[in-house]
């Protein structure tokens, strides 16, 4: 587990933590919009959720129209993606809690305002659709922005 402020990870969750957390998220997204007293709807668990949600559907993706198992194991993740395009493992923590915080707050402004969940379904569609279609070109986007972090000039 790395914190933002601290150098080197706590932690390494390995195969059976990150199984455990995943499970625990669910377990909590179930009981929360299934449970005896529905607290949220089920859409707006699907937006906190959303990076990793849309990091494995992505990749899933990918790998599907590769030709490959969905479960082969490759660097395509996001995260992988910005270690590739250069950034310290701290950065990435932010990126993607920002990135995480953006769209639990979208869920969250949801939920509050009351939107039918196939609005809040569709948008998460859209936003998949806008990550496919960036993903698509993930690496060229890695070159680009090694070329724009080292202070070159791209052509």
């Amino acid at each position: 587990i790395r914190l933002p402020w601290q150098r080197r990870a706590r932690a390494f969750m390995g195969d059976s933590g990150s199984m455990m957390l995943g499970f625990l998220l669910v377990w909590f997204c179930v009981e929360l919009t299934q449970g005896p007293l529905p607290r949220l709807e089920p859409m707006s668990v699907v937006w906190f959720l959303a990076v990793p949600l849309l990091d494995m559907g992505f990749v899933i993706l990918r790998r599907v129209m590769k030709g490959r198992s969905p479960f082969a194991a490759d660097r395509a993740h996001l995260h992988h993606i910005l270690l590739a395009a250069g950034f310290t493992p701290g950065q990435i923590t932010w990126i993607l809690i920002g990135l995480a915080t953006v769209l639990a707050a979208f869920g969250w402004a949801g939920w509050r305002h009351g939107w039918p969940g196939y609005v809040m379904f569709y948008a998460f569609i859209a936003v998949f659709a806008i990550v496919a279609l960036i993903g698509r070109r993930a690496w060229r986007l890695v070159r680009l922005v090694k070329r724009l972090r080292a202070g070159r000039r791209v052509a």
